[in-house]
C-alpha cells in the first residue's frame, strides 16, 4: 500500500484540487445535488492522497455556534468506502486543527473560537474524551439525531468576558 499524502486545500481555490474533491463526492454517491458539491469545494481543508487518488477529504464551514455563542470552524470529513477501517479520518484531525487555527491567528478579525464537528460515524465517537490525534475535539452534547457534538477550542482564544451579554446580543455579535 502506498502512503498516504495530506494536502492543504484551504482556500487556495485549486482547479484541480477542486476538480479531485468533485470526482470523489461522485465515485463515493456522497452529493447527489451538484449545487452543494459546487458549494462545499470552496470551503476543502485538508484532502488525503494515496498517490494520485484521493482518499479522504475534509470542510470546513466558519459560522456561529450559538450553543456556545462564538464563531468556530465547523469540520466535516468524509474517507472512500475501500479506506475507512484505517482511522485516516482520526488522523486527519490534527492537519485540520492546525491549519484552521493558524488561519484564525492570522486573521483576528475572523474571532474564530475553535474547531467543532458533528460525528456521525460510530467508529469516530466512542470516547467522551479528547481524540487522540492532537485536535482535542471533546464531547460537549448531541444533537437532536443523537449524534456526538465535540468542539477543541483554539489555546490563543479569549472568550469575551462580558457576563451580562444576552443570547441576543452574542448573536448579533458573532454573525459579525
Amino acid at each position: 500500500m502506498t502512503s498516504i499524502t495530506f494536502v492543504d486545500a484551504w482556500r487556495k481555490d485549486d482547479p484541480k484540487l477542486e476538480a479531485d474533491a468533485l470526482a470523489f463526492w461522485k465515485r463515493e454517491n456522497a452529493m447527489p445535488d451538484e449545487s452543494d458539491a459546487t458549494e462545499r469545494v470552496k470551503q476543502l481543508a485538508i484532502l488525503a492522497y494515496e498517490g494520485d487518488e484521493l482518499v479522504a477529504i475534509t470542510t470546513i464551514h466558519v459560522r456561529p455556534f450559538e450553543r456556545l455563542r462564538q464563531k468556530f470552524a465547523f469540520l466535516r470529513g468524509m474517507v472512500a468506502k475501500a479506506h475507512r477501517q484505517q482511522l485516516l479520518a482520526i488522523s486527519m484531525g490534527k492537519p485540520v486543527y492546525d491549519l484552521i487555527e493558524a488561519h484564525a491567528l492570522t486573521h483576528p478579525e475572523e474571532n474564530i473560537a475553535g474547531l467543532a464537528a458533528v460525528v456521525s460515524s460510530p467508529l469516530l465517537g466512542v470516547r467522551p474524551n479528547p481524540y487522540p490525534n492532537g485536535a482535542g475535539l471533546v464531547l460537549i452534547g448531541y444533537t437532536p439525531h443523537g449524534e456526538q457534538v465535540r468542539v477543541s477550542w483554539f489555546k490563543h482564544f479569549q472568550v469575551p468576558a462580558n457576563f451580562s451579554e444576552t443570547l441576543e446580543q452574542a448573536k448579533i455579535r458573532i454573525q459579525n
